[in-house]
C-alpha cells in the first residue's frame, strides 16, 4: 500500500554495459487496485551530477595551485570560493528541487516546510497546509500521451505559482500531487480566498488554453492554529482525508 518512493539503482544489460535508473512504485486503489511501477532511465541526470562533480574536483584542485601564488592569491581564491559555492548550490538544488516543474520535489518540501512550521510556532502565527491533486492525469496521458500529461502537470504548477507567494513552499510530492505550505500572517485572507484565486486562475486557463480536456485541482486544506503542537506529518494526514473526501464527492456527482 502507500507509495515507494523514488530509488536510483542500477540496471545491467545483457552485453555487461550499465545504465542507471530511477524505479518508483504508486499502489492506487481506485477505481481498482493495481500498482502503477516506474523505470526511468537516469543516464542523463547520472552524467549531469558526474560533471557537476568533476568541476567541483577541478575547482578544489585550482584552489590548491593557487595558494603558491601569492601575488594573485587572494584574488583568485575569491573567485574558487565562489564557484565552489555555486556548485554546491547547484548540487543542492537538485537534491531538493522537481525535475519537471523546478517546485521543490519531496525531500525539499519535508525540510522547508517543517522550517516554517517551527518559524510559525515562535511566532504564533497560523499555519496553513495545502493539498492539490490533478483531476484525470491518467486519462490525459492515456488518450493525449504523457507529453501531454507533463504539459498538464507543468500548467498546474505555474496556476500554484501564480496564486501563492514566493515565501510560500510549493511542491510537487508525487506525480499528480502538490503540497503547499504557507505562513500565513494575521492580515492574510484565509484559506477560501487563496482557493478562490486558484480556482479563478484555472477557470481563466481552461477558458484559453483551447485544450481538448478540463484542467481540474482537487484539494484538501488543514490549518495549525497559535499553541496547537501537530506535527508536520499529522497535519499532512488531516488535509490528505480531505482531499479524498473531494475527490470522492466529484465522482459521485459524475457517477
Amino acid at each position: 500500500s502507500g507509495v515507494c518512493p523514488p530509488l536510483e539503482k542500477e540496471y545491467i544489460r545483457k552485453d555487461g554495459t550499465r545504465i542507471p535508473v530511477i524505479v518508483g512504485v504508486i499502489f492506487h486503489e481506485e477505481p481498482e487496485q493495481h500498482l502503477v511501477c516506474l523505470v526511468i532511465d537516469a543516464s542523463d541526470r547520472r552524467k549531469a551530477m558526474d560533471a557537476l562533480r568533476g568541476a567541483y574536483d577541478e575547482m578544489e584542485t585550482r584552489v590548491l595551485q593557487r595558494t603558491s601564488e601569492l601575488a594573485s592569491t587572494n584574488v583568485e581564491l575569491t573567485k574558487e570560493i565562489e564557484r565552489r559555492k555555486r556548485a554546491e548550490l547547484a548540487l543542492q538544488s537538485l537534491a531538493i528541487t522537481d525535475p519537471l516543474t523546478g517546485l521543490y520535489n519531496r525531500r525539499g518540501f519535508t525540510t522547508l516546510a517543517d522550517q516554517l512550521l517551527r518559524q510559525a510556532r515562535r511566532t504564533s502565527h497560523p499555519f496553513l497546509l495545502f493539498i492539490f491533486d490533478l483531476d484525470g492525469l491518467k486519462q490525459i496521458n492515456d488518450v493525449h500521451g504523457h507529453l501531454e500529461g507533463d504539459q498538464a502537470i507543468n500548467a498546474a504548477s505555474a496556476i500554484l505559482k501564480d496564486t501563492f507567494r514566493a515565501s510560500d513552499v510549493i511542491s510537487r510530492i508525487g506525480g499528480d500531487e502538490f503540497a503547499v505550505a504557507v505562513l500565513k500572517d494575521i492580515e492574510d485572507n484565509g484559506e477560501q480566498a487563496l482557493l478562490t484565486r486558484l480556482y479563478q486562475k484555472l477557470d481563466d486557463f481552461n477558458s484559453h488554453a483551447h485544450k481538448k480536456y478540463a484542467l481540474g485541482l482537487s484539494s484538501g486544506t488543514t490549518e495549525l492554529k497559535a499553541g496547537e503542537k501537530l506535527t508536520l506529518d499529522a497535519l499532512l494526514a488531516q488535509a490528505d482525508a480531505k482531499l479524498y473526501d473531494q475527490k470522492r464527492a466529484k465522482k459521485a456527482r459524475s457517477a
